[in-house]
């Protein structure tokens, strides 16, 4: 459930490390202002010279997918002035979600997910640098996840055309947060299903699909919680690089992250619930079957000790050397099994009503026999 990558025991702090299997570095490049903008994908030697041209506009937004290139992580701390204790969580991942504020700059993590094959949610770390009038952004797939950031700023008279970097950081930062709720509403239908399946056919299976889906949320609880709590130190603390008007958007962000672990919790108990019902079905469908086991060798325990009797070989037995003892003998059995039977379901223990229904249908019909028609 937990697997983080770290440098090597001992090594200085700020060591940069890339993990086995991390992707090669992608750099992105959006700069804009209230009446032009840029986009363009940047090569790696390119960078430096890149980005003068880009100083023209009021915003940049610096992009980085995949970091497998240490050198070009170690690059843009120099450039932009960014703790090397950063660039480690950028690199070591998972991160717990977090704001780390300097003069120089405000260091975020948030923790983006997605559900593609539930119940299984892939999570994904953003770190984000956020300075006076630039914005780093680091991921470690090629996701799309940020896409509708992109989308609305190229919008000319969008929000975050018209508004600062800082706005650009709110918006990154909700997207990431109502990432959750897709995947909340298909977490809500899977449930569903399953709650249909344990009531109506339950199975070994059905317990496998509900163990996995109380461990796929203890994930999301793992990365909502933190975020909430960061969402909170940036309200709390008022930092330099957010701007009062901003600060009123955040506290919408803040809301939807309370609103995602009420869901949450909900969801929580909804599958305790299920784990609670399929072992109450499964335990009373033993019982059942250990009801007419029980059923079928209380019937057959006087005729086995009739046949007990009947099967001595003792020489004087009177029913022995009658012509109708066979007959009677099967008659009586037959007798006793379904005069058993009879008093069984009387009793309610083959399906028939339990006696304390029979009782109440007696006191209804003699309530009802008392009251005469007006």
């Amino acid at each position: 459930m937990f697997k983080k990558h770290r440098a090597p025991a001992g090594s200085t702090p700020g060591t940069l490390a890339a993990a086995e299997g991390a992707l090669r570095s992608r750099i992105f490049i959006t700069s804009y202002d209230k009446g032009d903008i840029e986009e363009f994908e940047v090569e790696p030697e390119d960078l430096e010279s890149r980005l003068n041209t880009c100083k023209k506009h009021s915003v940049l937004w610096v992009a980085v997918q995949g970091v497998a290139d240490i050198a070009i992580i170690e690059k843009l701390g120099a450039l932009f002035n960014v703790h090397p204790l950063s660039l480690e969580d950028v690199i070591n991942t998972p991160q717990r979600p977090k704001v780390e504020s300097s003069n120089e700059n405000t260091f975020i993590i948030a923790c983006g997910v997605s559900s593609k094959h539930l119940p299984f949610i892939e999570t994904e770390q953003i770190s984000i640098v956020l300075g006076k009038d630039f914005i780093l952004t680091f991921e470690h797939k090629y996701s799309e996840l940020l896409a509708p950031v992109r989308k609305r700023a190229r919008l000319p008279k969008g929000n975050i055309r018209q508004s600062g970097v800082d706005y650009l950081a709110y918006a990154i930062l909700d997207t990431v947060v109502d990432g959750y709720y897709p995947v909340l509403e298909d977490l809500g239908e899977y449930l569903e299903n399953l709650e249909d399946q344990v009531v109506t056919r339950p199975s070994q299976r059905t317990l496998e699909h509900i163990y996995r889906v109380r461990r796929e949320m203890l994930v999301l609880r793992r990365n909502i919680f933190p975020q909430r709590e960061m969402l909170s130190s940036l309200l709390r603390d008022q930092s330099n690089h957010f701007k009062k008007g901003t600060i009123v958007y955040l506290r919408d962000c803040y809301d939807h992250c309370v609103q995602i672990i009420d869901v949450l919790e909900s969801y929580r108990d909804v599958c305790t619930g299920l784990m609670d019902a399929y072992l109450s079905g499964m335990s009373n469908k033993t019982n059942e079957i250990m009801k007419v086991l029980t059923v079928i060798s209380t019937i057959f325990i006087p005729l086995t000790f009739l046949a007990g009797v009947y099967g001595m070989n003792f020489e004087h037995m009177p029913e022995l050397q009658s012509v109708w003892g066979y007959p009677i003998f099967w008659t009586v059995n037959l007798l006793l099994a379904f005069g058993m039977l009879v008093q069984f379901r009387r009793s309610g223990w083959l399906g028939g009503r339990q006696p304390h229904q029979l009782k109440e249908d007696h006191l209804d019909k003699n309530k009802a026999g008392s009251i005469s028609p007006e």
